[in-house]
């Protein structure tokens, strides 16, 4: 069995030179410690298990919590039994005294990372990963999520992680509805759309069409898009979106109302 040891404030003189002024487990209450990731920081929980995929963007910086040690290395916590590598950071002190509510999001597929202005900076994100949200900012029409400092992801890419939730499924192809508080079928909570003819699904990431579904079959849409000519989509998979003039859904609901807004969203299709 991993152990786990709490050090006391006293052992902080040895594993974060930076903070030697630390002496008394109330200087240490009254002063809040901030980590700044030098590397991508896969986080554990209290017993040193993977936390599938949670990690932190490299050069972001997190308030600390408790320090533990498991299996001889040390761990900082930046949020409720979420852990990161000591040596993963960079230690300093802050007079911040308020620490923001935490949000996380899973990505549906793989997406690229851009800067403020929407400049790619050569990183790409796994599909599958979950990543700690910052600010939201709005890029040529689009909405994008900070996942590092001066770094974003399309927020279409982005499914949040709603942690008071206790029967929640990130799988397009499971057509159980558990919510049963809506009346009217929703993107998400059981929108379904029927294929008039066979049907091609558009990639976003990949600007392309990758496969077709065929005729009358149907398919649950988490998401509906609509871009600058007002053409309307809905995601059926994992970055394989349908467009809705080939389908019937089985809702009168407001699509302009229910729609997220990417202007340029399968405008140029590569051929």
């Amino acid at each position: 069995m991993k152990k786990r040891n709490i050090f006391i404030t006293s052992a902080l003189v040895l594993l974060a030179p930076t903070i030697l002024s630390l002496t008394s487990q109330t200087s240490q209450a009254a002063t809040k410690l901030v980590g700044h990731t030098n590397t991508l920081t896969h986080l554990v929980d209290g017993n040193g298990k993977s936390l599938a995929n949670l990690s932190l963007a490299a050069n972001t910086d997190w308030q600390l919590g408790q320090i533990i040690n498991i299996d001889g290395n040390t761990y900082y916590e930046v949020a409720t039994n979420e852990y990161a590598l000591s040596t993963n950071m960079t230690v300093k002190e802050t007079g911040t005294t308020t620490t923001p509510a935490v949000k996380t999001g899973t990505l549906s597929y793989a997406a690229k990372v851009v800067d403020p202005d929407g400049n790619p900076i050569g990183t790409v994100l796994p599909a599958g990963s979950a990543w700690k949200l910052g600010s939201t900012k709005t890029i040529d029409g689009n909405n994008y999520y900070e996942v590092g400092t001066n770094q974003y992801v399309i927020a279409l890419a982005v499914k949040i992680n709603d942690n008071t939730t206790t029967n929640t499924t990130n799988n397009n192809n499971n057509n159980t509805n558990h919510n049963t508080t809506s009346k009217i079928p929703m993107p998400g909570n059981g929108l379904i759309a029927k294929t008039n003819v066979a049907t091609k699904t558009y990639s976003y990431n990949d600007n392309k069409y990758v496969q077709t579904l065929p005729a009358g079959t149907s398919w649950k849409v988490s998401k509906l898009v609509v871009n600058k000519y007002g053409s309307y989509w809905g995601q059926v998979a994992s970055d394989q979106y349908v467009w809705l003039g080939d389908v019937t859904i089985n809702s009168g609901l407001n699509l302009k109302n229910n729609s997220e807004y990417i202007a340029d969203f399968a405008t140029r299709i590569n051929k």
